[in-house]
């Protein structure tokens, strides 16, 4: 039977309301997790699963939450491998506009906050000339080098272009002076720094003159805080369909079971995670993240020399309510 242009239409308006329909039940069983007892709030900053939550320890220094295991799991849980190499394509789209330095080749680049390193070697195979991987994690830099690098399979040459650093950007001697073209903050590598105002005057330290600051951010009001792993569809967000914003993520993996909420207690913001694995162990774990307004990150850039250019939307890369703030020394 061959179908006309009617029956065309009616088909795909009965495919989207199965989909609309399926989005629904999902979100019920997300607004159930939400309210249910096991998951309900205890006091101030923690997550209550049915014993005195006041008894518990929370692992709060970065270094310790970014171990060998959580640097193993990591690129897993935040899915965020295609995004990061997406975001790397979209600044050196930008970049080689600039006429007075459009050659990769000579530019020095740091990525500060590296994590497990896939935007390194995103730049690495487009050939630019040298790309330090910074963060303050020892594990995180070892799973780049060991794991993440190898996996690129990059040419000797590209291979040659990378150096990796463990130190804080709280350290001013991180990093020479005048020493990158450009330096980038992506994912929530900014909003870990507590003293943002330093880290600003670090950053014009460190960079040559006209180079390019990009910080990534977020409304920290609108975002959407599940992790795309927790998520029942690839770059699909439950909530553009919910009444209320959902705050929770509930993951399970072979060895264990993860669970994580986001608590904004402006202008601080606290991100729990709990792993819960099939031994009965269980490991808690709080990353505290400095979240001032979009507008007072561009003042605090202005304030320490540099230029605001502008920002781009990551809505075209299923990142909703997020830029990239780019500034320029």
């Amino acid at each position: 039977m061959i179908w006309g242009p009617t029956q065309k239409i009616i088909f795909a308006i009965i495919v989207l309301l199965c989909i609309n329909y399926l989005t629904l039940v999902i979100i019920d069983k997300y607004a159930a997790t939400q309210t249910s007892p096991e998951y309900s709030e205890g006091f101030e900053g923690t997550i209550k699963d049915g014993s005195d939550t006041t008894l518990y320890t929370w692992i709060t220094d970065p270094v310790l939450i970014y171990d060998d295991f959580y640097a193993g799991i990591y690129d897993q849980l935040t899915n965020q491998i295609q995004r990061t190499q997406a975001k790397t394509a979209l600044l050196m789209n930008l970049w080689t506009k600039d006429k007075t330095n459009s050659n990769p080749s000579t530019w020095s680049i740091l990525d500060a906050g590296c994590g497990t390193g896939h935007a390194v070697t995103t730049f690495a195979k487009m050939d630019v000339g040298r790309i330090i991987g910074l963060d303050s994690s020892p594990a995180m830099i070892r799973y780049a080098e060991k794991t993440v690098v190898p996996a690129a399979k990059l040419k000797p040459q590209q291979l040659s272009n990378i150096r990796w650093r463990t130190d804080t950007f709280k350290n001013p001697s991180a990093c020479s002076a005048g020493e990158f073209n450009h330096i980038i903050l992506l994912y929530f590598s900014f909003y870990y720094i507590e003293n943002q105002e330093e880290f600003f005057r670090f950053a014009n330290l460190w960079m040559k003159p006209g180079g390019k600051l990009v910080i990534e951010v977020v409304n920290k009001y609108k975002f959407d805080p599940i992790l795309e792993s927790a998520s029942p569809f690839v770059a699909f967000s439950l909530q553009k369909y919910s009444k209320e914003r959902l705050l929770k993520s509930k993951v399970a993996f072979d060895k264990f079971e993860y669970e994580a909420e986001f608590q904004l207690s402006d202008p601080k913001a606290e991100f729990y995670e709990t792993f819960r694995f099939k031994n009965n162990h269980v490991r808690r774990q709080k990353h505290i993240f400095h979240m001032p307004t979009i507008e007072a990150i561009v003042r605090m850039g202005k304030t320490a020399g540099f230029k605001y250019v502008g920002y781009q939307d990551l809505n075209a890369l299923g990142f909703e309510y997020a830029y990239l703030l780019q500034f320029e020394r």
